[in-house]
């Protein structure tokens, strides 16, 4: 009886029973292919199409959140350059904790102008303003 006959004579369940047991003896054997192995890739990939999705859409959003709190954050800093510059114009006086914290504040929003090529003559020009009134405030002992 030759192989095509046999299989004629094996009804559907009974085919699927030998698919199923060749596969195995195929995984198992010491042939590189292995049949069970891409059938669960394939059908992970398959189940986990949609999350991936979503992953993917979850950090392009993430990258527009990072880059709208960057921007905030640059905004505030020009803002905590910009009115401490008028403040001090305006002769209202601050504490040595007020300095320091206006002082890091410009520190980072240079570097920040720095790395990344930006330049802003009016938060520029307070900057050194407030620099310069630190220096000459430092020197006179007015803290």
């Amino acid at each position: 009886m030759e192989l095509l006959e046999i299989v004629e004579h094996i009804n559907g369940g009974a085919l699927m029973g030998v698919a199923i047991i060749l596969l195995t003896l195929v995984q198992i054997s010491p042939i590189k292919i292995n049949p069970w192995d891409s059938f669960s890739e394939w059908l992970g990939k398959c189940l986990t199409a949609e999350v991936r999705d979503d992953i993917k859409t979850l950090g392009e959003r993430v990258d527009a959140l990072q880059d709208d709190f960057s921007s905030f954050r640059v905004d505030e800093m020009r803002q905590t350059i910009l009115t401490f510059a008028r403040e001090c114009r305006a002769g209202t006086e601050h504490s040595h904790e007020e300095w320091a914290h206006v002082l890091n504040v410009s520190a980072r929003y240079e570097a920040y102008c720095a790395s990344h090529n930006i330049s802003n003559g009016e938060v520029t020009a307070d900057s050194t303003y407030i620099h310069n009134l630190y220096q000459n405030l430092s020197e006179t002992h007015k803290f």
